[in-house]
Protein backbone atom coordinates (compact mmCIF):
# COMPACT_ATOMS: atom_id res chain seq x y z
CA UNK A 1 0.00 0.00 0.00
CA UNK A 2 1.55 3.52 -0.56
CA UNK A 3 0.73 4.15 3.37
CA UNK A 4 4.07 2.74 3.31
CA UNK A 5 5.76 4.48 0.82
CA UNK A 6 4.73 7.82 2.00
CA UNK A 7 6.49 6.85 5.48
CA UNK A 8 9.44 5.99 3.23
CA UNK A 9 9.51 9.52 1.78
CA UNK A 10 8.47 11.37 4.72
CA UNK A 11 12.20 9.87 6.30
CA UNK A 12 13.68 11.85 3.33
CA UNK A 13 12.24 15.22 4.34
CA UNK A 14 12.00 14.66 8.32
CA UNK A 15 15.51 16.53 8.52
CA UNK A 16 13.11 19.51 7.95
CA UNK A 17 10.68 18.65 11.31
CA UNK A 18 13.34 20.45 13.67
CA UNK A 19 12.08 24.23 12.12
CA UNK A 20 8.37 23.95 12.69
CA UNK A 21 8.77 22.52 16.68
CA UNK A 22 9.10 18.73 15.94
CA UNK A 23 12.29 17.07 17.22
CA UNK A 24 12.24 13.94 15.30
CA UNK A 25 14.00 10.93 17.20
CA UNK A 26 13.66 7.10 18.40
CA UNK A 27 10.35 5.67 18.49
CA UNK A 28 10.02 5.68 22.54
CA UNK A 29 11.50 8.94 22.62
CA UNK A 30 9.20 11.96 24.50
CA UNK A 31 11.38 14.81 22.83
CA UNK A 32 9.22 15.03 19.16
CA UNK A 33 6.53 17.20 20.51
CA UNK A 34 8.68 20.84 20.49
CA UNK A 35 11.72 18.75 22.48
CA UNK A 36 9.85 18.37 26.09
CA UNK A 37 10.30 15.38 28.04
CA UNK A 38 7.97 15.90 30.54
CA UNK A 39 4.27 13.68 29.50
CA UNK A 40 2.13 16.05 31.39
CA UNK A 41 3.99 18.89 29.62
CA UNK A 42 3.00 17.23 26.26
CA UNK A 43 -0.48 16.49 27.80
CA UNK A 44 -1.38 20.57 28.47
CA UNK A 45 0.42 21.63 25.45
CA UNK A 46 -2.14 18.90 23.38
CA UNK A 47 -5.04 20.47 25.04
CA UNK A 48 -4.00 24.47 24.47
CA UNK A 49 -3.03 24.17 20.82
CA UNK A 50 -6.46 23.01 19.82
CA UNK A 51 -7.51 25.61 17.08
CA UNK A 52 -4.86 27.82 18.57
CA UNK A 53 -1.59 28.62 17.22
CA UNK A 54 1.41 27.29 18.35
CA UNK A 55 3.71 30.33 18.75
CA UNK A 56 0.61 31.95 21.06
CA UNK A 57 0.26 28.13 22.86
CA UNK A 58 4.00 28.56 23.66
CA UNK A 59 4.08 31.78 24.87
CA UNK A 60 0.77 30.74 27.19
CA UNK A 61 2.20 27.46 28.53
CA UNK A 62 5.54 29.63 29.55
CA UNK A 63 3.86 31.67 31.97
CA UNK A 64 2.08 28.74 33.61
CA UNK A 65 5.62 26.95 33.65
CA UNK A 66 6.92 30.14 35.24
CA UNK A 67 3.64 30.07 37.82
CA UNK A 68 4.85 26.51 38.70
CA UNK A 69 1.25 25.38 36.90
CA UNK A 70 2.23 22.81 34.62
CA UNK A 71 1.50 19.85 37.06
CA UNK A 72 -1.27 17.63 38.01
CA UNK A 73 -2.14 19.05 41.80
CA UNK A 74 -1.71 22.23 40.24
CA UNK A 75 -4.25 23.06 37.94
CA UNK A 76 -6.21 20.18 39.32
CA UNK A 77 -7.07 22.48 42.05
CA UNK A 78 -6.93 26.25 40.71
CA UNK A 79 -10.05 28.12 40.13
CA UNK A 80 -11.62 28.15 36.81
CA UNK A 81 -11.58 31.87 36.45
CA UNK A 82 -8.10 32.23 37.13
CA UNK A 83 -6.90 29.65 34.95
CA UNK A 84 -9.69 31.38 31.66
CA UNK A 85 -7.43 34.84 32.29
CA UNK A 86 -4.19 32.99 32.12
CA UNK A 87 -5.72 31.43 28.72
CA UNK A 88 -6.90 34.85 27.49
CA UNK A 89 -4.33 34.67 24.70
CA UNK A 90 -6.22 31.20 23.28
CA UNK A 91 -9.13 30.68 21.20
CA UNK A 92 -11.69 28.30 23.67
CA UNK A 93 -9.92 29.58 26.96
CA UNK A 94 -13.00 28.61 28.89
CA UNK A 95 -13.60 25.04 27.43
CA UNK A 96 -9.67 24.94 27.63
CA UNK A 97 -9.51 25.83 31.01
CA UNK A 98 -12.20 23.01 32.32
CA UNK A 99 -10.14 20.57 30.15
CA UNK A 100 -7.37 21.12 31.54
CA UNK A 101 -8.50 20.38 35.02
CA UNK A 102 -10.51 17.53 34.03
CA UNK A 103 -7.47 15.64 32.50
CA UNK A 104 -5.38 17.19 35.95
CA UNK A 105 -7.75 15.49 38.24
CA UNK A 106 -8.19 11.87 35.97
CA UNK A 107 -4.55 11.84 35.92
CA UNK A 108 -4.14 12.08 39.50
CA UNK A 109 -6.47 9.19 40.02
CA UNK A 110 -5.58 7.16 37.12
CA UNK A 111 -2.18 6.04 35.81
CA UNK A 112 -2.60 6.20 32.39
CA UNK A 113 1.17 4.91 31.50
CA UNK A 114 0.23 1.45 32.78
CA UNK A 115 -3.16 0.87 30.72
CA UNK A 116 -3.36 -1.05 27.63
CA UNK A 117 -3.76 1.85 24.89
CA UNK A 118 -8.01 1.60 24.13
CA UNK A 119 -8.30 1.21 27.67
CA UNK A 120 -6.61 4.98 28.05
CA UNK A 121 -8.45 6.15 25.28
CA UNK A 122 -11.72 5.69 26.78
CA UNK A 123 -10.77 6.84 29.80
CA UNK A 124 -9.22 10.05 28.50
CA UNK A 125 -12.55 10.43 26.11
CA UNK A 126 -14.91 10.69 29.25
CA UNK A 127 -13.22 13.98 29.84
CA UNK A 128 -15.19 16.94 28.38
CA UNK A 129 -12.79 18.66 25.75
CA UNK A 130 -10.98 15.75 25.10
CA UNK A 131 -11.73 14.42 21.16
CA UNK A 132 -10.28 11.89 19.65
CA UNK A 133 -7.42 13.46 18.17
CA UNK A 134 -6.37 15.17 20.90
CA UNK A 135 -6.83 12.03 23.20
CA UNK A 136 -4.70 9.71 19.98
CA UNK A 137 -2.28 12.80 19.90
CA UNK A 138 -1.49 12.96 23.81
CA UNK A 139 -1.25 9.14 24.14
CA UNK A 140 1.22 8.72 21.15
CA UNK A 141 3.55 11.47 22.42
CA UNK A 142 3.15 11.85 25.80
CA UNK A 143 2.42 8.01 26.63
CA UNK A 144 4.41 6.14 23.84
CA UNK A 145 1.10 4.26 23.04
CA UNK A 146 0.79 3.09 19.66
CA UNK A 147 -2.26 4.58 18.31
CA UNK A 148 -2.36 7.85 15.67
CA UNK A 149 -4.43 10.79 15.47
CA UNK A 150 -6.25 11.09 12.05
CA UNK A 151 -6.46 14.69 11.43
CA UNK A 152 -7.88 16.45 8.33
CA UNK A 153 -4.51 17.06 7.45
CA UNK A 154 -3.26 13.21 7.47
CA UNK A 155 -6.30 12.74 5.11
CA UNK A 156 -5.96 14.94 2.52
CA UNK A 157 -2.12 14.65 2.32
CA UNK A 158 -3.12 10.80 2.18
CA UNK A 159 -5.71 11.34 -0.49
CA UNK A 160 -3.55 13.20 -2.81
CA UNK A 161 -0.66 11.10 -2.47
CA UNK A 162 -3.12 7.70 -3.36
CA UNK A 163 -3.75 6.73 -0.13
CA UNK A 164 -7.36 6.10 0.62
CA UNK A 165 -8.62 6.05 3.79
CA UNK A 166 -12.00 4.51 5.40
CA UNK A 167 -14.34 7.66 5.95
CA UNK A 168 -14.61 6.47 9.72
CA UNK A 169 -12.63 7.60 12.03
CA UNK A 170 -11.95 4.42 14.05
CA UNK A 171 -11.61 2.49 10.82
CA UNK A 172 -9.17 4.72 9.25
CA UNK A 173 -6.86 4.85 12.86
CA UNK A 174 -7.57 0.79 12.56
CA UNK A 175 -5.99 1.04 9.15
CA UNK A 176 -2.98 3.36 8.84
CA UNK A 177 -2.24 1.36 12.86
CA UNK A 178 -2.23 -1.96 10.35
CA UNK A 179 -0.50 -0.83 7.61
CA UNK A 180 2.75 0.68 9.88
CA UNK A 181 2.76 -2.70 11.94
CA UNK A 182 1.92 -0.38 15.68
CA UNK A 183 5.47 1.20 15.12
CA UNK A 184 6.20 4.21 17.29
CA UNK A 185 8.30 5.98 15.10
CA UNK A 186 6.74 5.77 11.84
CA UNK A 187 3.57 6.51 13.63
CA UNK A 188 5.18 9.83 15.25
CA UNK A 189 6.80 10.39 11.71
CA UNK A 190 3.53 9.90 10.22
CA UNK A 191 1.73 12.73 12.19
CA UNK A 192 4.36 15.05 12.82
CA UNK A 193 5.36 15.36 9.23
CA UNK A 194 1.94 15.25 7.56
CA UNK A 195 0.99 18.43 10.43
CA UNK A 196 3.58 20.68 8.70
CA UNK A 197 3.63 19.66 5.11
CA UNK A 198 -0.46 20.08 5.11
CA UNK A 199 -0.19 23.42 6.89
CA UNK A 200 2.58 24.40 4.48
CA UNK A 201 2.54 22.97 1.33
CA UNK A 202 -0.53 20.68 0.54
CA UNK A 203 -3.03 22.92 1.87
CA UNK A 204 -6.57 22.99 0.64
CA UNK A 205 -6.45 25.90 -1.50
CA UNK A 206 -3.29 27.18 -2.75
CA UNK A 207 -1.32 24.29 -2.63
CA UNK A 208 2.29 24.46 -3.03
CA UNK A 209 2.78 21.67 -5.15
CA UNK A 210 6.30 23.30 -7.23
CA UNK A 211 7.90 23.98 -3.81
CA UNK A 212 6.50 20.71 -1.65
CA UNK A 213 9.37 18.47 -0.91
CA UNK A 214 7.42 15.18 -1.47
CA UNK A 215 6.01 16.23 -5.04
CA UNK A 216 7.79 13.82 -6.68
CA UNK A 217 6.10 11.22 -5.22
CA UNK A 218 3.02 12.39 -5.14
CA UNK A 219 -0.02 10.99 -7.35
CA UNK A 220 -2.02 14.49 -7.63
CA UNK A 221 1.09 16.18 -8.26
CA UNK A 222 2.66 14.12 -10.73
CA UNK A 223 -0.52 12.79 -12.67
CA UNK A 224 -2.28 15.80 -12.50
CA UNK A 225 -2.94 19.43 -12.34
CA UNK A 226 -1.97 21.13 -8.82
CA UNK A 227 -5.11 20.39 -6.45
CA UNK A 228 -6.96 23.00 -5.47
Amino acid sequence: MRLSKLVEDLEDVKSLLPGYGWFPGPGDSLSWWAGYSDPFHIVVTAILVQMSRWDVVDRVFRRLLDLRLVEPKALASIDPGVLEELLKPLNFRRSKARTLIGVSKLLLEVDVSNLDVEDARRILLRVKGVGRETADSTLLFAYNKPTIPVSRQLRRMAWRYGVELPEGYEDARRLVLRELDYNLYKLKLLHASTTIIAREFCRVKSVRCSTCPLSKGCLKRVYGPEVI
